[in-house]
């Protein structure tokens, strides 16, 4: 059974429609599922919050067009837009044989608002580059672009990252922040970054608590041998934060 309304504290409600679809389950036949349709908030009778969603006509099983999910092409595509029907605002998530997001293409009317394309996926699951063209709103001609990528590690901690202003380089170590992880737990040990040309900022953090969460900062300035500031953490016996002191080291 599917939801269809939520009835809030306050007297408000949510609604939600959904419409029947058939999906494939690979050589045992189809069956029959459903999918949500529109959703909106409503106080009274006033209206809030309002969504449609269609959906390409082969979904994410491949159906009508292949009728074994498992075994989908590499071409093989499909999407779902959501709409407000308020603004007119239509976001269309596009998907790829392996389910994962390829773009999102914004528009409102035939003016294009703004486009993300997510590319270079890590083990099937994590972007490795997402590039976000914004369109400006009297000529779709014109559009700036920011191009930020990401490499992770075996667990897919992100282990690097570049910012919009490295322009899509990995090269540039400018605009790099690098981090380090527990090999038990993957918490953070250590973030590094350049605040501008001439100095990196380098923060570190030893663990406690078997390795399952942090007790000291340490936050270092270029090649200053003297933190610029110190900050640790109390915990009790369950692992809940007590108590925070910061010392920052002018």
């Amino acid at each position: 059974m599917n939801l269809t309304s939520i009835k809030h504290p306050t007297g408000a409600f949510s609604i939600y429609q959904y419409g029947q679809v058939l999906k494939n389950i690979g050589p045992y036949g189809l069956q029959d599922c459903y999918r949500i349709i529109s959703r909106k908030d409503m106080i009274d009778t006033a209206v809030y919050n309002e969504k449609t969603y269609t959906y390409s006509i082969d979904n994410n099983t491949g159906y009508p067009a292949y009728y074994d999910p498992t075994t989908l092409p590499n071409t093989f595509t499909y999407s779902t837009t959501i709409t407000t029907p308020t603004t007119g605002l239509t976001e269309t998530h596009k998907f790829n044989n392996k389910h994962l997001t390829t773009s999102v293409e914004s528009k409102t009317g035939n003016k294009r608002v703004e486009d993300t394309l997510f590319e270079n996926y890590h083990a099937d699951i994590l972007p490795g580059k997402v590039t976000r063209k914004t369109y400006d709103d009297t000529n779709n001609a014109i559009f700036t672009q920011s191009v930020e990528l990401m490499q992770y590690d075996n667990k897919g901690n992100v282990t690097a990252f570049w910012s919009p202003l490295a322009v899509g380089s990995t090269a540039n170590a400018e605009y790099k922040t690098t981090y380090t992880y527990d090999s038990s737990y993957s918490q953070l040990t250590g973030v590094s970054y350049k605040q501008n040309a001439t100095t990196t900022i380098t923060k570190t953090y030893t663990l406690g608590g078997a390795n399952h969460h942090p007790i000291r900062e340490v936050v270092m300035v270029g090649g200053s041998t003297m933190p610029k500031s110190k900050t640790e953490w109390d915990y009790d016996s369950y692992g809940t934060s007590l108590q925070k002191d910061v010392t920052r080291i002018i």
